[in-house]
């Protein structure tokens, strides 16, 4: 049955229309299409022989794949209706048995066998089988939506990657994300090169973030430099390799990353956060707070920014600013726990009390497992009691 995911496909199934603007067009054309051999070719000519053991190529399917991928072949009917109904079939579950999983960055045929894909991992599996019945489909990066973690002060990158059907004057993109979202205007066609980049970062950021190996820096690393060498402008792989360095110490390394990131991506937030991050490091505190507004202006809804830019403030005694942006970054994420720990702080250090225990009582209606706020309202009991 599909009715289940009927609520979903409203929002996977979204209609973007060509921009007027040439300059924007021109990042929503189609790409050259290369056949699995022909990427696999191209990585056997770049990787070494440890790095091949690690790759397949993302969107390489099989025979009985190809044969399913047959049944969505209607005749008299448009190559979208075709690709719309693959996308249903794949979510649905019922033929495939594939449930979302938001970590689980796998290739097509990995899909199929673990039964479990992220949004990225579907669309591997989505473009093989889409193209298995000469539908022009392609992968595309949907830079409006913001797809990062936040390791300290730094800002690790993933790609939001769905995948785009030309069929006709128009381009029709499918997104699994299986989220409520407007019609994406902000993206752009991207080449099956830089899609395979994209998933191997994808997959270093997430070892990276996990930290289950007791090697995981140097496992992270390995995914990375694949994605490097299959691609070699990827800001975000630049930037996460940079944030890496950092780790290790190396804020020279990590500094000449970022400023390589932000000369492939101009105003690219990752990159300029992390450079904040490199001089809040070197306590060269005005800088930093110049990067991290840079970082503001670029991705207006980057709440960690704010964070950063608060904290910053609050050693420059700038307290007013310090609350604006705090209360910039809430306004966002009303649930973000570090930034009304932060304000609850501030609050403190300005003596207003009732205020900070507002905004831990907040932190905990929206987390109540949270032991900092908890430990901060009992502190604040005990000054009032004091009084």
């Amino acid at each position: 049955m599909l009715r289940h995911w009927g609520p979903f496909l409203v929002a996977i199934l979204s209609v973007a229309l060509l921009a007027s603007c040439g300059s924007v067009r021109n990042l929503k054309v189609p790409h050259e299409r290369l056949s699995p051999d022909q990427i696999q070719d191209y990585a056997n000519s770049v990787l070494d022989s440890d790095e091949l053991k690690l790759f397949q190529v993302p969107y390489k399917i099989d025979k009985p794949l190809a044969r399913t991928a047959r049944m969505m072949e209607t005749f008299g009917r448009t190559k979208y209706h075709q690709a719309k109904q693959l996308a249903v079939m794949l979510l649905s579950g019922r033929d495939m048995g594939i449930t979302y999983s938001r970590n689980s960055n796998y290739t097509a045929l990995e899909v199929v066998v673990e039964k479990k894909a992220n949004c990225i991992s579907y669309t591997n599996l989505f473009i093989g089988m889409a193209r298995a019945i000469r539908i022009n489909a392609q992968y595309a990066e949907v830079t409006e939506v913001d797809s990062f973690e936040k390791v300290g002060d730094t800002i690790v990158y993933n790609s939001h990657i769905c995948a785009v059907v030309y069929d006709g004057p128009k381009p029709y993109l499918i997104d699994f994300s299986l989220t409520d979202h407007p019609q994406y205007h902000l993206w752009r066609a991207i080449s099956d090169l830089e899609a395979a980049a994209s998933f191997y970062n994808n997959i270093g950021s997430e070892i990276y973030l996990r930290r289950e190996s007791p090697d995981f820096l140097n496992e992270a690393i390995k995914y990375f430099t694949i994605a490097y060498k299959l691609y070699p402008d990827s800001a975000q792989v630049y930037n996460n390799l940079g944030v890496i360095e950092i780790e290790l110490g190396n804020l020279d390394k990590a500094e000449d990353l970022f400023l390589r990131s932000l000369a492939i991506r101009p105003g690219y937030f990752a990159a300029y956060n992390n450079l904040g991050s490199i001089h809040m490091r070197k306590g060269e505190t005005d800088e930093a707070i110049r990067l991290i507004q840079e970082a503001v202006t670029a991705s207006p809804d980057n709440i960690f920014a704010y964070n950063t830019l608060a904290r910053l403030l609050m050693a420059k005694e700038d307290y007013e600013g310090a609350e604006t942006n705090l209360k910039k970054a809430l306004k966002i994420n009303k649930r973000y726990s570090e930034a009304r720990h932060r304000l609850g702080q501030l609050y403190i250090k300005l003596g207003r009390g009732k205020e900070a225990m507002q905004q831990f009582a907040l932190a905990l209606k929206y987390k109540p497992d949270d032991d900092i706020a908890l430990n901060k309202m009992e502190l604040l009991r005990r000054l009032a009691s004091d009084q």
